[in-house]
């Protein structure tokens, strides 16, 4: 089996950018990935570092990817810069993959640790990543688990969803390992926003663990509603590891950056696209019935300028507002936001 390594992330000189890449991932699947993790919130993104990030497993374009994000410790404008970064497979050798993906898996730290190969990110060019052979080895021996048994017979109608912790990632672990299981995709460590925007690019796991998840269960795929329940996981192991973090420098914010946050502005190398429709079906029924409500990060005013018009068309629809009271809102809102 050969693959290819991948480092996404921005610098102060640089906006987002695939600074490695593999060769025959284009710059559209790039922005499908980076479009997707940029809706993980701030807050949720600071809590996330090398040691316990974010690890996702997911086919695009000619690859199958398996990826970790976390927070770097460093700043842009007042927010995160997170770090994607992992190896990407062909899918031809899919196969062989998959029988190495329980010790990648086990041993990510090390494996998918790119970002740390980079001596300067400041001086890094863009370049191609070069295949490497990866030498087979035997994964260790996990134990078949009962709920994987079970799991097997529900998997075209339900998804399986774990508890964002080490119990999480244990049966994540032995879900991988375990042969009669035929899929590998998972994101371990998101919400629903990243992967209703990756399902809208037909990108599509079946093992999920949100953020705030904390028992396992399963869900069906169509609605998201709780289909069933695994119990006999709820121990110690149940707290998520947390670790204080590094200290922070701040990027100098651009000239041309007029107070936008994220990855979603003015990008020479790689262009994130418009989110396409959202899909009847999507992981927001999950994350509603599984998230309580919480304060998000400020909003810009264009984005609190997006946000109320979906809330006008919301109550125009159920005849509460007019479609005129609607735009005169809107455009009493954006005077005061422009004198203010």
């Amino acid at each position: 089996m050969y693959y290819e390594s991948f480092l996404f992330t921005r610098s102060q000189r640089r906006d987002f950018t695939a600074f490695i890449r593999p060769k025959d991932l284009t710059n559209r699947e790039v922005s499908t990935i980076a479009s997707a993790l940029n809706y993980v919130q701030a807050g949720d993104l600071a809590n996330l570092t090398a040691d316990w990030p974010s690890l996702y497993c997911f086919p695009i374009g000619a690859y199958v990817l398996l990826l970790r994000h976390y927070d770097s410790g460093r700043k842009h404008a007042g927010r995160e810069i997170g770090i994607i970064e992992g190896i990407a497979v062909r899918r031809t050798q899919v196969r062989h993959f998959a029988l190495a993906l329980p010790h990648i898996l086990a041993h990510a730290d090390e494996l998918l640790s790119v970002a740390a190969t980079v001596i300067d990110l400041e001086a890094q060019t863009i370049e191609t990543s070069p295949e490497r052979e990866w030498l087979e080895l035997e994964a260790a021996d996990i134990p078949s688990a009962a709920f994987v048994t079970e799991f097997v017979t529900r998997q075209a109608d339900e998804r399986l969803f774990l508890p964002f912790n080490e119990t999480g990632r244990s049966m994540l672990l032995a879900t991988l390992s375990d042969r009669r299981f035929p899929s590998l995709y998972f994101g371990f460590g998101t919400n629903a926003d990243v992967l209703t925007r990756l399902l809208d690019a037909s990108v599509d796991v079946d093992i999920v663990s949100f953020f705030n998840t904390t028992q396992p269960a399963f869900r069906n795929r169509a609605t998201n509603a709780k289909s069933g329940n695994i119990d006999g996981y709820e121990s110690a192991q149940n707290i998520r590891p947390r670790k204080e973090p590094p200290s922070r420098k701040s990027d100098a914010p651009a000239a041309s950056d007029n107070g936008e946050k994220g990855y979603n502005k003015k990008q020479p190398n790689v262009a994130v696209p418009t989110p396409a429709r959202r899909r009847t079906g999507d992981f927001r029924a999950a994350h509603h019935d599984t998230e309580p409500d919480r304060p998000t990060t400020p909003l810009t005013p264009r984005e609190m300028k997006r946000q109320l018009e979906r809330e006008a068309a919301a109550r125009s629809a159920s005849g509460e507002i007019s479609p005129r009271s609607q735009r005169g809102l809107i455009y009493r809102l954006l005077r005061w936001l422009k004198g203010s």
